[in-house]
């Protein structure tokens, strides 16, 4: 199983990215038994700001990963921030439009809420699971590696989430009317 984990954010700069992304994302839900609150960000400006620290991470050699992201031409980018908590989970499974996904994790006040990862599908609880710090993500292939997030016990756990496609799908919006707290 090829993943990375790397430091992404300072602690003060993902209390910044929450706020703006509170302020300016747009409540995005595939179906209303969702166990996670999520924000679109649709803002062409943001998401070139987070590509750019990536790539400009990867270049100075900060930011590790399994492959070659000069091989890797990024055609679209998707990003959302989303919110655990009051026991909520995100269950195993793959992402049919991204082959480079990434997440970080931007609170630390919170109980479990760790990423599981596995090669096949399975139960949640059969995974391996990784406890990320404030500010560090976790890079896979999400086309091919089943992932989720197990419940988050206590707090709120928020994390940006990153899906890049090289193929010649394009995110679109969608909006869904669904409360944030």
């Amino acid at each position: 199983m090829e993943f990375s984990i790397n430091k992404f954010f300072e602690k003060e700069e993902c209390n910044s990215v929450i706020e703006y992304v509170d302020n300016i994302g747009v409540p995005f839900s595939y179906n209303q038994n969702e166990t996670w609150d999520c924000k679109r960000i649709y803002d062409e400006g943001f998401k070139n700001d987070i590509i750019n620290r990536l790539l400009l991470n990867y270049k100075n050699n900060e930011f590790k990963l399994w492959f070659d992201l000069n091989e890797f031409y990024i055609k679209d980018v998707n990003i959302s921030l989303t919110k655990y908590y009051d026991g909520r989970w995100l269950d195993l499974h793959l992402d049919s439009t991204s082959q480079f996904t990434t997440v970080i994790v931007l609170s630390d006040e919170f109980d479990d809420g760790r990423f599981s990862l596995s090669n096949s599908y399975t139960d949640i609880n059969n995974t391996e699971k990784y406890h990320l710090n404030i500010g560090e993500s976790i890079s896979f292939d999400g086309s091919k590696i089943y992932h989720g997030v197990m419940p988050v016990t206590k707090g709120i756990r928020c994390a940006l989430n990153i899906w890049m496609t090289n193929t010649d799908f394009k995110y679109r919006a969608v909006k869904i009317n669904k409360s944030i707290i």
